[in-house]
């Protein structure tokens, strides 16, 4: 019966309850089930009692997590708990970690600039990130190469606006949808060696397509994903089919999705080599747009 009532409580006030009530409830509290998701941004929900806040916070970081900290696997925190929690413990076996309501200044220093401590011990092991931003510039913030292993990368933009400068002034952004330009590409394949795959969703031409790159840039214009495996260009605006199959390396590309005009017109019809070559290893072709009993490549 206790089993029942504990389960359907939040783990947090389970363990704000029976720790230190007795032997028997301690070793409860310390269980798996009690411990492994936590999310200490339910402590704020008594935000007309400052004073009861405190005092569980207090509990939480200084007598309660320093004890099951070996056993967490999951965290939520929002700023007013996140330096506290972090701070008091290692959580070896943390493998899932939420910000809420964090400005992008926060998540820049948490993955970029952690002060007295090499980036790389927070970093380097990342593989999985969702990020929710307000703008799209937000999630330039990370394009620095300290997260190496990143292997998926998620960003929810609540609001896209008009903006000039984004990058070196490479990416274009209009009210409703922004053009994606040639050195934010570059700037993906540096920071995310590692990516396996990338959708890109844009449906407004390249304000200066890889054809028309200066002379500067030509010497630099072939972008390689070493690891990259699935590309879906369906819906986007052909300039990024064309910058993809003739201006970026893709050894080891098994799965794309295009649009069936742009790759015949990319193509040559399916005789350009340049196109052939990124090809060479796929498995997969999702299209949109193919004529009706038009046979798989």
């Amino acid at each position: 019966m206790l089993l029942t009532i504990l389960n359907k409580l939040d783990n947090v006030d389970v363990l704000y309850s029976l720790k230190g009530v007795n032997q028997k409830f301690d070793r409860l509290a310390r269980s798996i089930d009690f411990t492994q998701p936590l999310d200490l941004t339910t402590i704020s929900s008594y935000e007309d009692d400052y004073s009861k806040i405190k005092s569980m916070f207090d509990r939480l970081c200084f007598y309660i997590l320093p004890q099951i900290q070996h056993n967490v696997q999951c965290l939520t925190l929002d700023p007013w708990s996140m330096i506290s929690v972090l701070s008091i413990g290692n959580y070896p076996k943390l493998h899932k970690l939420t910000l809420i309501h964090h400005k992008v200044e926060i998540a820049d220093r948490i993955f970029c600039k952690l002060d007295g401590l090499p980036s790389e011990c927070y970093s380097s092991i990342i593989v999985y990130l969702n990020l929710k931003v307000k703008t799209f510039n937000d999630c330039l913030w990370l394009l620095n190469g300290h997260l190496s292993q990143l292997h998926t990368l998620v960003v929810h933009v609540e609001y896209i606006h008009n903006t000039s400068k984004i990058i070196n002034n490479k990416v274009y952004v209009s009210d409703v949808m922004h053009s994606i330009e040639y050195d934010f590409f570059v700037r993906i394949s540096q920071a995310f060696p590692l990516l396996e795959g990338l959708t890109v969703l844009s449906t407004v031409n390249q304000q200066k397509p890889t054809n028309e790159l200066d002379e500067h840039e030509q010497t630099f214009s072939i972008i390689k994903y070493s690891h990259l495996m699935t590309l879906d260009l369906i819906s986007s605006h052909i300039d990024y089919s064309k910058q993809f199959l003739l201006k970026t390396s893709l050894p080891r590309l098994s799965t794309l999705g295009i649009d069936y005009e742009h790759l015949v017109n990319i193509t040559e019809d399916f005789t350009n080599n340049t196109a052939r070559a990124n090809c060479a290893n796929l498995k997969n072709i999702i299209f949109q747009g193919a004529p009706k009993g038009q046979p798989p490549l």
